[in-house]
């Protein structure tokens, strides 16, 4: 799923990889640990901020954000640009 990173010392994943941990570490704070929206996001922040560790810690809640609802437009400020459809 990724190459060996030499310096780092660390399996790289892929974007596809990180994904689908984001998105698992989501549904199991949601469902197995009982978390509510806000601290299962939280979870996946810090999940995120660990296979990532090259990304700024202000840009993390974004791109768990664009992972997890991938039909989420953000403008410039970070706010969405309309609002999500409901199923």
């Amino acid at each position: 799923m990724g190459y060996h990173d030499v310096r780092l010392g660390l399996r790289a994943m892929t974007n596809l990889g990180v994904e689908a941990e984001i998105r698992h570490a989501y549904q199991t704070a949601r469902r197995v640990k009982g978390l509510r929206g806000r601290a299962a996001f939280l979870q996946a922040c810090q999940a995120y901020a660990t296979l990532c560790p090259d990304v700024s810690d202000h840009l993390i809640p974004r791109h768990v954000a664009r992972i997890l609802n991938p039909c989420l437009k953000l403008d410039a400020s970070g706010s969405p640009k309309c609002r999500p459809t409901l199923n």
